[in-house]
C-alpha cells in the first residue's frame, strides 16, 4: 500500500488499485470490497477509469439493493473499444447479467469479452460465467462439456480460484443430470474447501446447489450455511441469498421444523430484485405453505415462480417451480391440473437431460397417490412416461436407446410401448411414427435433435449435409477429434452406429 501512495506512473497505480480492490473484495468480503471502491471513487485520479467503474459494479452486484455505491454506466451493448480498453467492464456485464437472469445475455457479453483480452485469467473466468450460463439455461451437457475444458484449461495454466469454483460448476450439472458417481467426485474437492476467498464460497454454493436439487436437503443446508459465513449470509452474493434461505427452509421442514422454516421463509421474504430473486422468494414461499397445508396458495406461488424463471431463460428453476406446482394442486385435489403442469416439465427433461428434476417429479406423485394416467381420449389417455416413449419411438429410437435415454430398463420400454400401442389404437412402430411424427417443413430439424446439445446438432447438420470430419472441423473451427468425439455422444444417444443412420434419421 506504500507503493499506491507513492508511485505517480498511471499503469502502475491502475495495477495496484486493481491488486488492493482484489485483496480487500475475494479475501476480505464484498463489504471491504464496498469500502475500497467508495475510497476509488472518491479519488480524482482513478474515479473515471474502466477498471473503477468495473470493480464498483462488480462490488454492486454483490453487495444487492442495499449498496452505498452509485450505479455505473456500463452499457448492454459495449464498444469493442469499451471491452478492449479494459477487458473487466465485460466481467462487470456478464455478472450484472447472471445476477438478473439474462444469462443468454451474460453468455454473449463473455464471448465477446475474451476475443480482446490478452490476459489468460480473463478468458478463464469469461468462460466460466458461460458454463454457469448454459447450466442455468439447461443445457446441461453443453454446461458439463465447457467446464471440463475449462478444468483442463485452469490445471494447465494453474488458475487455482477457476479451478476450484469449475468443480462447483461441474457438481451442479452432474447432480441435476442424476450422474452420482461424478457429483460426489466433485462434492468432494468443494467440500474440502476452506471458504476464504468468494470463489472458495462460490465453489460451495454450486455444490450445495446440487445437493438441494437431489434431495438431500440437510447436506444442501450445511454446505451452504458454511460457505455463507453462517446464519446471517453475509459471505454470500446477493442474489445467492434468497436460494441459500430456500434451502434452508427446505431442510428445516424435511426435519419437522416448521418454527424454523416459518422463520427462514420469512427472511427470504423481506428479499427483493430481478426476476430470478423473485422466483426464489415465490419457491420457498410455496414449500411453507404445502407444508402448512394452505396448498392452493403455494400452487399459486409456485406457478408465478414458474412465470418468473421461464421469462429470464432459467428453465431449471421454472422446471422445479413446475413440479412443485403440480404437487400442490395434487394435494389441493386437482389431479389433472398437476398432470397439465408437468407436460412443460417432461419436455424439459427429455431436451436438458435434468433427470434428478424428473426423480423429484416421480416422488411427489407417489406422495400424492396420483395415477399418472390421464382421463381422456388418444395422446392424453398415455401416462407421462408412455408419452415419452412414445415421442423417442417415433422418432426412430430403438428400445434399447429408448432404455438408455430413460435410465430404465429394455424390457421396461417394451412394456410402455405395448401399452401405448393399445391406448393409440396402433401396431407398429410405422404407424406410431405416422401418426405423431408427421413430415417437417424444409429446414425444419427432427424431433430427435432436441435429445443433442447445440454443438452435437451443429455437428448432425453438417454431417446429413454430407460433409466429412475434416470439413465439419474447419466449418466449426473445432478439431477433427473433437467432431470425432461429438459424433460417438450422437450416436450414443440415437442409438445408432453409421454417418448413414444419422443422415436418414436427420432427413
Amino acid at each position: 500500500m506504500t507503493q499506491l501512495a507513492t508511485t505517480t506512473d498511471p499503469v502502475a497505480r491502475s495495477n495496484l488499485w486493481s491488486a488492493r480492490w482484489f485483496y480487500d473484495f475475494a479475501l476480505l468480503g464484498a463489504p471491504a470490497g464496498e469500502d475500497f471502491c467508495i475510497e476509488m471513487l472518491d479519488n480524482p485520479t482513478v474515479a473515471e477509469s474502466p477498471q473503477t467503474r468495473a470493480f464498483v459494479e462488480l462490488t454492486r452486484v454483490f453487495v444487492g439493493p442495499t449498496t452505498r455505491l452509485p450505479a455505473q454506466q456500463i452499457d448492454d451493448d459495449p464498444s469493442e473499444q469499451d471491452l478492449s480498453d479494459y477487458v473487466f467492464l465485460g466481467l462487470a456485464l456478464a455478472e450484472r447479467h447472471m445476477s438478473h437472469g439474462d444469462l443468454a445475455q451474460a453468455w454473449d457479453v463473455s464471448d465477446r469479452a475474451q476475443k480482446h483480452t490478452r490476459s489468460s485469467m480473463a478468458v478463464s473466468w469469461m468462460r466460466q460465467t458461460q458454463h454457469r450460463s448454459l447450466a442455468f439455461q439447461g443445457d446441461l451437457e453443453g454446461a458439463r462439456d465447457s467446464a471440463l475444458a475449462l478444468l483442463d484449461r485452469a490445471e494447465r495454466l494453474d488458475h487455482g480460484a477457476v479451478r476450484l469454483i469449475t468443480h462447483g460448476s461441474l457438481a451442479f450439472s452432474y447432480a441435476y443430470m442424476a450422474q452420482l458417481a461424478h457429483f460426489e467426485k466433485h462434492l468432494a474437492v468443494c467440500r474440502e474447501a476452506r471458504p476464504q476467498t468468494v470463489h472458495d464460497e462460490g465453489s460451495q454454493v454450486l455444490a450445495a446447489y446440487g445437493l438441494h436439487a437431489l434431495g438431500r436437503h440437510s447436506e444442501a443446508a450445511d454446505l451452504m450455511l458454511r460457505a455463507a459465513g453462517g446464519a446471517t449470509l453475509h459471505r454470500l452474493q446477493y442474489v445467492d441469498r434468497p436460494y441459500a434461505y430456500e434451502m434452508l427452509t427446505n431442510a428445516a421442514i424435511a426435519d419437522g421444523d416448521l418454527v424454523a422454516a416459518t422463520l427462514w421463509a420469512e427472511k427470504c421474504a423481506t428479499l427483493d430484485g430481478p426476476p430470478v430473486v423473485t422466483a426464489a422468494v415465490q419457491r420457498t414461499q410455496s414449500s411453507l405453505l404445502t407444508a402448512l397445508g394452505l396448498h392452493e396458495e403455494s400452487a399459486r406461488a409456485a406457478q408465478s415462480a414458474w412465470v418468473s424463471s421461464e421469462s429470464s431463460g432459467g428453465l431449471v428453476d421454472a422446471a422445479r417451480a413446475l413440479v412443485m406446482a403440480a404437487a400442490a394442486r395434487g394435494h389441493a385435489g386437482d389431479a389433472r391440473d398437476a398432470h397439465e403442469s408437468l407436460r412443460w416439465v417432461v419436455s424439459f427433461i427429455q431436451a436438458s437431460g435434468a433427470h434428478a428434476i424428473r426423480g423429484s417429479m416421480a416422488e411427489k406423485m407417489r406422495e400424492l397417490g396420483i395415477s399418472e394416467r390421464l382421463r381422456g381420449r388418444g395422446w392424453d389417455a398415455l401416462t407421462l412416461r408412455e408419452q415419452e416413449v412414445a415421442m423417442l419411438a417415433a422418432t426412430g429410437l430403438t428400445s434399447s436407446a429408448i432404455a438408455a435415454e430413460l435410465y430404465v430398463s429394455e424390457s421396461t420400454v417394451k412394456a410402455h410401448l405395448r401399452a401405448v400401442y393399445a391406448v393409440l389404437g396402433v401396431e407398429s412402430r410405422i404407424v406410431l411414427a405416422q401418426r405423431y411424427h408427421p413430415a417437417r417443413a424444409p429446414g425444419e430439424r427432427p424431433a430427435i435433435a432436441k435429445l443433442l446439445t447445440s454443438r452435437q446438432v451443429e455437428v448432425a447438420d453438417l454431417v446429413a449435409a454430407g460433409n466429412r470430419n475434416s470439413a465439419i472441423a474447419a466449418k466449426l473451427a473445432i478439431s477433427t477429434k473433437t467432431v470425432e468425439k461429438h459424433l460417438g455422444d450422437i450416436y450414443a444417444k440415437l442409438g445408432i452406429r453409421s454417418r448413414a443412420a444419422l443422415a436418414a434419421r436427420w432427413s
